[in-house]
């Protein structure tokens, strides 16, 4: 949702901006969920599950700690230091992706209305299956975009990335093999390196120019 904002932010304010990171970018889904389409009319449901979000709602662990790790231990995420695979990768995604339900389960339990009222909001004002508009207008500025997704999105899949390229004059697209929705956390080595070199690049940098450059590959393999 946030690579909505920032194209809309982009989209008012143009001259504020100078060049665009895009993170497993939505607006341009493929198929917007049924059960969207209930909590737009019947958005009550979403302040309702404040007030019956019992603490079975949240998911346990498969394991005790990450990485073979025990709670107590300080947990080291595994960011590509010397390229070979780890035999956890499957569970570490797991864990993050219960980390990230479960705090928003959290928020929900604790903060009730208030997180209740921003997700409403975002349900009834963000554009996740219909920002074309948007996209198109912020890609005729000419405004460099990286757009960087994962090849096993869960929400989006390789030809919504694609597709989101169009829309851009000036972009270059890295989809992450073996990467889901959560690609800033599991290839965050990669992506630094790729956003370093595309901040410190002139701001009116051609990026098919600048593509020879990044340390890898469109399918986010270090190059030979």
């Amino acid at each position: 949702m946030g690579c909505i904002i920032a194209a809309g932010f982009t989209r008012k304010h143009a001259d504020r901006v100078k060049k665009i990171v895009l993170i497993s970018p939505v607006g341009i889904l493929d198929k917007k969920p049924w059960y969207l389409k209930v909590f737009k009319k019947c958005s009550c449901l979403i302040n309702l599950s404040t007030h019956i979000l019992q603490p079975f709602c949240f998911r346990a662990f498969k394991s005790k700690g990450v990485n073979g790790c025990d709670d107590d231990d300080e947990v080291q995420l595994d960011i590509g230091g010397d390229g070979k695979n780890n035999d956890n990768d499957d569970n570490d995604i797991y864990q993050k992706n219960d980390f990230l339900y479960n705090r928003l389960m959290w928020h929900l339990f604790v903060k009730k209305d208030n997180i209740a009222q921003s997700i409403l909001g975002c349900i009834n004002n963000l554009h996740m299956w219909s920002a074309h508009h948007i996209y198109r207008e912020v890609g005729k500025t000419g405004i460099p975009v990286l757009i960087l997704g994962g090849e096993d999105d869960e929400y989006c899949s390789e030809d919504v990335f694609q597709n989101t390229t169009r829309y851009f004059e000036n972009t270059h697209l890295i989809v992450f093999e073996d990467a889901s929705h959560l690609v800033l956390l599991e290839e965050t080595r990669k992506i630094n390196m790729c956003t370093l070199l595309f901040f410190k690049s002139p701001n009116n940098v051609y990026l098919p120019d600048l593509n020879k450059q990044f340390p890898v590959d469109k399918y986010g393999q270090y190059k030979t």
